[in-house]
């Protein structure tokens, strides 16, 4: 037994909508690593706390950048490997950045014809590293629809360019809102993320431990539990 994240136990419909537009990949920035390993290895490690299976948690993803593009529904993957390997798959393809249009989609994604399922909890969350530049003035009223279908929005904004008032705006609640000053920063804001989110389903986090953990990363784990109980 070896995990070193929250693992929640309740059952849930997620979906991550992950930024694809240009400047994710701009070299000075840190080119296709802030994709290839930064954001996608992120969406990863956020499956990775919850039981995947088509009777528990289901993920599905999409894209988005001057419009939304489903990479795969909720009830494509039932279980973790697979549905791992999927997300590592994905291409980046460029672009603007779309807010409304990525709301847009979210709604569509928690729909019965692609996978939602009734009475389950739905949690949408959206990573980007910049502010609308199409339909910015459609962002707000996205959101506030997205709100009323009973969806939980939380919001990862990375970089200075991200506009932090209206993505907390965005968000379900202003505490739903998580910024990571650049890509390498977006594991800081994981545990907060995985946590919150894993309430909104229901049931609080449980922790294991892995005794093939570095020193390091052990005494971070368990200083964390520590500092939580604490509380």
């Amino acid at each position: 037994m070896c995990v070193t994240e929250p693992v929640c136990q309740n059952k849930a419909d997620i979906v991550l909508a992950l930024d694809q537009s240009t400047s994710i990949v701009v070299e000075e920035w840190g080119g296709m690593q802030n994709w290839e390993r930064e954001v996608l290895g992120f969406a990863k490690k956020i499956t990775s706390a919850f039981p995947i299976d088509k009777t528990q948690t289901q993920f599905g993803v999409f894209k988005f950048n001057q419009g939304g593009e489903v990479a795969f529904d909720l009830n494509r993957y039932g279980d973790r490997e697979s549905l791992e390997n999927a997300i590592g798959k994905l291409e980046i393809r460029g672009g603007e950045t779309n807010l409304a249009a990525a709301l847009r989609t979210a709604r569509d994604m928690f729909s019965p014809s692609r996978g939602s399922r009734p009475g389950v909890h739905k949690i949408l969350i959206l990573v980007t590293d910049g502010t609308a530049n199409q339909e910015r003035s459609n962002t707000l009223p996205e959101a506030k629809r997205t709100k009323e279908a009973g969806i939980k929005t939380y919001t990862v904004g990375i970089t200075r360019k991200v506009d932090q008032d209206q993505l907390s705006k965005v968000a379900s609640k202003p505490e739903y809102f998580f910024y990571a000053e650049n890509f390498k920063e977006l594991h800081k804001v994981l545990y907060d993320l995985i946590k919150k989110s894993c309430k909104d389903t229901g049931r609080l986090c449980s922790f294991q431990y892995c005794s093939r953990l570095r020193p390091v990363q052990l005494f971070y784990s368990l200083f964390t539990v520590f500092l939580e109980k604490g509380r």
